[in-house]
């Protein structure tokens, strides 16, 4: 089972939770927020970064000028750490940590449901971290797209395995 961490509580990390929530294979073991939120059980929540637990991956869903203030702040290392939005480079998330994106190509609102199966996704990973990905991602039925950092660059990858 991979365990996730979602860092934000706005419209895409309720719609990960909720999708998460269905998966037999991802459980959410934290949701870490400024402030609780009703969108996710208190027991879950937290707002202080030193007690953000150990998870697989760690998704951080919060504005894109917020990003790298969140992943800054982040009190591990070595660890797989993404971020959602489409039009922030990886290169803002702390280098301490393996960094990628999970951008779900789609546009949110928190009272909209949503079906991840019909949704592509980007991924963009400076590792190869094959093994957690493909598990990870089995859930939402999507083609992979995986490029090596000298690959990267503004746009769309259209390499998919």
């Amino acid at each position: 089972m991979i365990k996730v961490i979602l860092l934000g509580s706005g419209n895409v990390a309720t719609h990960l939770f909720q999708a998460f929530s269905k998966a037999s294979e991802v459980e959410v073991v934290q949701v870490f927020s400024r402030t609780i939120s009703k969108d996710f059980p208190e027991s879950i929540q937290t707002s202080d970064f030193t007690q953000i637990l150990e998870a697989d991956v760690y998704i951080i869903c919060v504005s894109d000028n917020a990003i790298a203030s969140v992943s800054n702040q982040l009190q591990f290392e070595n660890r797989l750490v993404v971020h959602t939005s489409g039009s922030t480079d990886f290169d803002v998330l702390d280098a301490k940590n393996k960094r990628g994106v999970f951008y779900p190509l789609q546009t949110f609102s928190k009272n909209k449901p949503v079906d991840f199966t019909e949704i592509p996704i980007a991924i963009i990973f400076l590792e190869r971290i094959f093994q957690i990905l493909f598990e990870f991602l089995i859930f939402f039925k999507v083609y992979l797209s995986l490029i090596e950092a000298e690959k990267i660059r503004f746009g769309f990858i259209h390499e998919f395995l």
